[in-house]
């Protein structure tokens, strides 16, 4: 374990028992989405190459509308 995350741990372990369990749940979820997000990839990195073509096209035409995944 690094000492970064030592450190972490022990911050989060003077805080209640709710607050640690609200913490280690995104903690596992982010990790989780970014292990989705791994996976999706690592079998084609075409894939990733197209999305990235796809989104650098709709900036210089214009077409590209700010914002993140959850707006629509």
């Amino acid at each position: 374990m690094t000492n970064l995350l030592e450190k972490a741990f022990e911050t989060i372990s003077k805080e209640s028992i709710e607050m640690q369990n609200w913490i280690a749940e995104l903690i596992l979820e982010e990790f989780l989405i970014e292990k989705k997000w791994e996976l999706a990839f690592s079998n084609s990195p075409q894939k990733l190459q197209n999305l990235v073509s796809s989104a650098l096209s709709e900036i210089e035409s214009g077409e590209f509308e700010e914002g993140g995944f959850d707006n629509h």
